[in-house]
């Protein structure tokens, strides 16, 4: 079994820069770059294989920095790889962004959602908004467990998903890596192994402003290669003139050898 996978960042026509970042395959963004793209093909014979997204707060000052941070020091804790490291991650991250807004007299912040491929196995961690899912032939399933508002809402039964979807308090947070005074309660699950055909999609919270779930599952052909759906996603969000930057991780998975 292997994995054909893109990982695209767009900066997007609204932002004078782009706060997001992401880490395929022991690459990631500098500080200052404003897209990326990349596309590789890789055997699931590996041990473990991690990608991960980060989208630094939006509006807040420094939010590429705290994404920079993020995505650096989850390489080094994935470098290290043990049973703890995404809880280890997630509380170490927290601690060294107050740091730098201390530091800096700021407010940055930033999210994060993480695949680990591990055995075949499928781990996923999340903190804010930003969303892992899992598509097939039938169905998509959102892996990944929002810390919004509305989520809140949502399993209390206040609202019904239709509204979720498009409520003026979607993107509210109750949690995200940069929170002062907080023990984070990172989302974490483990899940069925991955099967033949299985597509997962990794994006920050500009991919879903202007997408419904119902769309994305749509959009994400079963025939197209992982680079093409990356594409049509992007041109997608940039026709609906999505506001944010769109930073996204298609992996399709495949049988045989390559």
């Amino acid at each position: 079994m292997w994995l054909e996978v893109c990982a695209l960042s767009y900066q997007g026509e609204y932002r004078e820069k782009n706060e997001d970042n992401l880490y395929f395959c022991k690459k990631y963004m500098s500080e200052k770059q404003n897209d990326f793209f990349e596309y590789k093909k890789l055997s699931v014979r590996r041990k473990n294989i991690a990608f991960a997204v980060f989208d630094g707060m939006g509006g807040y000052q420094f939010g590429e920095r705290a994404s920079f941070l993020a995505v650096q020091n989850f390489k080094y804790f994935y470098g290290k790889y043990n049973n703890d490291f995404l809880e280890e991650f997630i509380e170490d991250t927290n601690k060294m962004i107050c740091h730098e807004n201390k530091k800096r007299n700021c407010n940055m912040g930033t999210t994060t959602a993480i695949l680990l491929i591990y055995q075949n196995k499928i781990i996923v961690c999340n903190v804010g908004d930003s969303k892992v899912y899992r598509v097939n032939k039938s169905s998509i399933q959102k892996l990944t467990q929002d810390h919004t508002m509305v989520e809140i809402m949502l399993r209390s039964k206040l609202i019904e998903k239709p509204l979720a979807e498009n409520h003026p308090h979607k993107n509210v947070l109750t949690q995200y890596l940069g929170m002062e005074e907080t023990i984070l309660q990172p989302f974490i699950c483990e899940y069925e192994k991955m099967q033949y055909g299985d597509i997962f999609l990794l994006c920050s919270d500009g991919l879903t402003e202007k997408n419904s779930e119902q769309q994305l599952f749509d959009m994400i052909n079963q025939k197209h290669s992982a680079k093409q759906i990356a594409k049509n996603l992007i041109i997608a969000s940039i026709d609906k003139k999505t506001k944010d930057n769109i930073t996204l991780i298609v992996l399709k998975v495949g049988k045989g050898i390559f």
